[in-house]
């Protein structure tokens, strides 16, 4: 470790310190960090406290990393904490290293630990020498008040071991923070052909996603997996609230005012006209116009349709496309009122990578507090086809390093060639 930090006091915080590469943790990304003479690192405040405690605690900022927690003094003889990044991108690591640091008060009893922060999210601690049953110290990683993990209050931690936190997917999709809903077919693990009950949301556990009363199907099988990763199903054609399969999740909109929001989605519908509104959301309605954040796959004149808040007023765009039914892909709906979205227009529909749509000025677009729908909007006709994974972003431009950046996570994840014009078709 070349970089000495120059943390030498009695509970005290590193300054912001870079770590030269965007690390996912909880939904968001962050470039910097600060670490604390007491043997945590956190994200958003520098922190000195001395107040051990295992998750779930509001003593250290969260997200924290609570490498090893105690009562701390980097400032005796021999002591140091020393930082770097090491490695090549996609690869890299940050490395912070307590050398030879003491318990505050006792400079007898000395400790050696590191973290390392990976650019793939994965966090490691690694215990080198550690004094032994001075007092007791906290170990674990708490992202927020309700996601974290606690190894517990130790008296100390056998010198040459480790412990890996491996990030979930969930840190971020693509490595872009901003969505607000995240569901994909491969997190639900029922057997196949079993009902939904509830399709979590891992940007928000609190607004999962609960099954109709007709429940969709959970498909993991070869003749329906796409790339391997198993779908959801939704078979019925009858559009009512007690036959219809769907799901519903609080609303994403709120009663806010809106000038992003993009979709992504991947899976296909089963037949060509359908009529339907595979994921839908009302908003308040512009003059002329019905307010709804949702998307026709197809409708019945075989025209995709992106209703960016509203479906008049310049929110709407759309194209011809007779070869949607049964042909995996990946779908990408841009909008934003400000910034030209990566279709080259601040309104547009992307397919497998390529432009299908570029069209509108869209303007701002409020919330009416309304449920979030998948599936069956409510009204019109119900979608019939698989969604393997699904999200919405809210509140960001996205731009085209972006979009590409996500369309190649789906596109590897799911085995589609970005570019083509003539996508794989999957089921018949």
């Amino acid at each position: 470790m070349s970089i000495n930090s120059g943390v030498v006091g009695d509970d005290v915080s590193s300054g912001l310190i870079s770590m030269g590469f965007n690390f996912p943790i909880g939904g968001q990304t962050y470039s910097s960090l600060y670490f604390s003479s007491n043997g945590f690192v956190n994200f958003t405040t520098a922190s000195g406290s001395l107040s051990n405690a295992v998750p779930p605690t509001s003593n250290a900022p969260y997200p924290a990393l609570i490498v090893y927690w105690d009562d701390l003094h980097p400032g005796y003889g021999g002591s140091s904490i020393t930082y770097d990044t090491l490695g090549t991108a996609p690869n890299r690591r940050f490395v912070i290293s307590y050398n030879n640091v003491s318990q505050y008060g006792n400079s007898a009893y000395r400790y050696t630990f590191q973290v390392a922060l990976f650019e793939s999210g994965n966090v490691e601690y690694r215990y080198q020498s550690m004094a032994c049953c001075v007092s007791t110290a906290s170990v674990g990683i708490q992202v927020s008040a309700t996601d974290y993990a606690s190894y517990g209050d130790v008296n100390t931690m056998p010198g040459g071991t480790a412990i890996l936190w491996a990030a979930r997917e969930n840190s971020s999709p693509g490595g872009l923070s901003g969505h607000v809903w995240w569901g994909r077919a491969g997190t639900i693990g029922l057997a196949d052909n079993a009902d939904v009950v509830t399709w979590s949301n891992a940007a928000n556990y609190a607004k999962n996603l609960t099954g109709s009363t007709t429940r969709p199907k959970y498909r993991n099988n070869n003749a329906q997996n796409i790339n391997f990763n198993p779908v959801v199903e939704f078979t019925s054609a009858t559009a009512s609230d007690a036959a219809a399969q769907f799901f519903s999740a609080p609303s994403f909109l709120g009663a806010s005012t809106w000038n992003q929001a993009h979709y992504a989605l991947v899976g296909y519908p089963s037949s060509q006209r359908q009529g339907d509104r595979v994921l839908y959301e009302d908003a308040a309605s512009p003059v002329g116009a019905d307010g709804r954040l949702s998307i026709h796959w197809a409708w019945l004149d075989d025209r995709v349709f992106w209703d960016a808040g509203a479906s008049g007023n310049g929110n709407r765009t759309f194209y011809l496309d007779t070869d949607v039914a049964n042909k995996a892909s990946i779908w990408l709906f841009n909008a934003d009122t400000a910034t030209a979205s990566p279709s080259g227009s601040r309104l547009g529909i992307r397919r497998d990578g390529l432009a299908k749509a570029t069209s509108g000025a869209p303007a701002a677009f409020t919330g009416i507090n309304a449920n979030f729908r998948v599936g069956y909007g409510g009204v019109d006709s119900t979608f019939r086809g698989v969604l393997a994974e699904g999200m919405l972003f809210l509140g960001n431009t996205m731009s085209n390093t972006q979009a590409a950046q996500l369309e190649s996570y789906l596109g590897v994840k799911y085995g589609v060639t970005l570019g083509a014009t003539q996508p794989r078709r999957r089921a018949t």
